[in-house]
């Protein structure tokens, strides 16, 4: 979304609001897309109508209908216990208590899963809402 977001509706584009990291990129590559900006942008323009032609919104289906919510949910838990593992010896400068880390990353997976449960019911009920 480098030039904006495309409205179906009126053919125009919505500003974004850039981040800092955007803005330092978009600075440093400036003297390389000086001299094609408003070509590239014009053509990202005319292609957007036909992007939008067979949109559906019903039929768009939620990441968490199915099984999704299971995968983000131990993918949560495994990333908090593997942060736990590196940031406890950091942070304390004591060495890892390896006796308790089975019972610790179950309790982490369990806690991923019920995110990721939450994540669905949420996203769930909102699409009811809007519909």
């Amino acid at each position: 979304n480098w030039y904006g977001l495309y409205c179906p509706d009126c053919g125009g584009v919505i500003p974004c609001i850039r981040n800092y990291t955007a803005a330092l990129l978009l600075g440093i590559t400036f003297p390389f897309r000086i001299w094609s900006y408003s070509s590239r942008k014009a053509k990202w323009l005319a292609k957007q109508p036909a992007r939008y032609e067979d949109v559906n919104i019903e039929e768009i289906e939620s990441g968490f209908e199915r099984k999704k919510w299971i995968l983000e949910g131990l993918g949560l838990g495994l990333f908090l216990f593997l942060i736990h593992l590196m940031g406890f010896p950091l942070l304390t400068g004591e060495s890892m208590d390896w006796s308790f880390s089975p019972a610790f990353l179950t309790i982490c997976l369990m806690g991923g899963l019920l995110y990721g449960y939450l994540m669905k019911w949420y996203h769930l009920r909102r699409r009811k809402e809007v519909s």
